[in-house]
């Protein structure tokens, strides 16, 4: 039986692990050039495994779709294509994830992840036509294979990644699943839908992608301060005309609430004068002009009787 003063207390709202945060931007931009930097020294050297070093694009891969370990081991060639309301990704508008996490006893779940920086196609071509063609023993269509020819280990992921964080010298708590903390974060930050971001990162619940989320408190103050200082702005700016209504027409009193009519439209008072009815000409009446008989009185067109003598 399970009551208030024996269940469990959940006083958190977050779930999450408080160590696992996302990489800072800063923190992010040393890691990656310290992965470049990796590749020109073990290619200026000249040894022969200079080719497998380029596979730690993965993290920058890993990082631009906000992918799983998995997710990212299990990619092919062909797994790009065109984005038609994307056209400057060229080739790399769209990335399809076949094996995406499963649920249980369900087989993995297929998602596509849209491009949404415009670095991510050159660091996808220069893989695909540089590097993976010189990898001949993978027979496989893998784009990310080791040096046997097999797809690359996730232990290996995992090894090369806190190899390079202990190189740059960031503290132990950002681990591999931390650049897909990162592409969240960093997508929240930058104003994209939450609606969005939880559908490029495949969650079921916006719970679970607020989990993920560790927005920084320079990016929350930004977020307050939008509103007021873009009315500010719009209030100083020179040649602004206002949208309120006074701007258009001056104040009305008090007394003049009610619309007036226009003065043609009103209509006339009990003690105005009516003007006459102008007389139109009649035409003669048969014996009008008869000789010795005597014509009728009339005043404004109207017959008048003749008074009796």
């Amino acid at each position: 039986m399970v009551y208030d003063w024996n269940a469990a207390a959940h006083a958190d709202e977050a779930e999450g692990e408080p160590e696992r945060r996302a990489f800072t931007r800063p923190e992010l931009e040393a890691f990656f050039d310290h992965a470049d930097e990796e590749v020109l020294r073990v290619r200026g050297k000249g040894r022969k495994g200079w080719l497998p070093a380029f596979r730690d694009a993965a993290f920058k891969t890993v990082y631009a779709y906000g992918l799983r370990r998995n997710e990212i081991r299990m990619q092919d060639l062909t797994d790009f294509s065109r984005n038609p309301d994307g056209r400057e990704f060229g080739e790399y508008g769209t990335l399809l994830v076949r094996h995406a996490k499963a649920k249980k006893g369900s087989p993995p779940k297929r998602r596509s992840v849209l491009t949404v920086w415009t670095r991510t196609p050159g660091t996808i071509e220069e893989r695909i036509t540089e590097v993976r063609p010189g990898m001949r023993r993978s027979t496989i269509r893998a784009l990310w294979p080791s040096e046997r020819g097999a797809r690359i280990g996730v232990q290996r992921l995992d090894s090369r990644f806190a190899a390079y964080r202990d190189a740059v010298g960031l503290d132990p708590a950002p681990e591999f699943h931390s650049l897909r903390r990162s592409y969240i974060t960093h997508l929240i930050e930058d104003g994209h839908d939450p609606l969005f971001v939880q559908q490029q990162v495949g969650h079921d619940r916006a719970s679970t992608t607020a989990i993920y989320t560790c927005v920084s408190s320079h990016s929350r103050t930004r977020s307050l301060r939008r509103v007021p200082d873009a009315t500010i702005e719009a209030a100083l700016r020179p040649g602004r005309t206002s949208s309120h209504p006074s701007a258009a027409e001056p104040p009305r009193s008090a007394n003049s609430s009610s619309k007036r009519r226009p003065r043609s439209s009103r209509k006339p008072s009990a003690t105005t004068t009516r003007p006459p009815r102008a007389s139109s000409p009649r035409p003669a009446e048969p014996g009008a002009d008869t000789p010795g008989r005597p014509q009728p009185v009339t005043a404004g067109g109207r017959k008048l009787r003749r008074p009796t003598p």
